[in-house]
């Protein structure tokens, strides 16, 4: 009897685990660090100083919140990304990995 709890227990935790998906603040960091790979990519930014970077991103990062397509992309994420996918997403040092880790 125990044995059968024991195993009961230990299958609904991985069933659990398997099923488990990022919280919406993940999402956010994850979509907010695909803008940001994405503004240093423009052209325009090794010509501008280090405090001017920070506003370009700032001001991409704070654009892309207000459109209205940002919100159905962090519903996306909650529905459909794994920790696994975020983690991968979140260590990609460009816009091309990261787009991969979500494939």
């Amino acid at each position: 009897m125990r044995r059968a709890v024991l195993a009961l227990c230990v299958a609904s935790l991985a069933l659990g685990c398997s099923r488990r998906r990022v919280s919406r603040e993940d999402c956010e960091r994850m979509l907010d660090k695909y803008v940001e790979m994405a503004a240093n990519a423009d052209p325009a930014m090794p010509t501008l100083t280090p405090p001017q970077q920070d506003a370009l991103r700032a001001q991409k990062k704070a654009q892309k919140r207000r459109e209205p397509v940002f919100e159905q992309r962090v519903e996306q994420c909650l529905r459909e990304v794994t920790p696994r996918q975020y983690e991968c997403a979140m260590a990609s040092m460009s816009v091309d990995p990261w787009e991969a880790c979500l494939d």
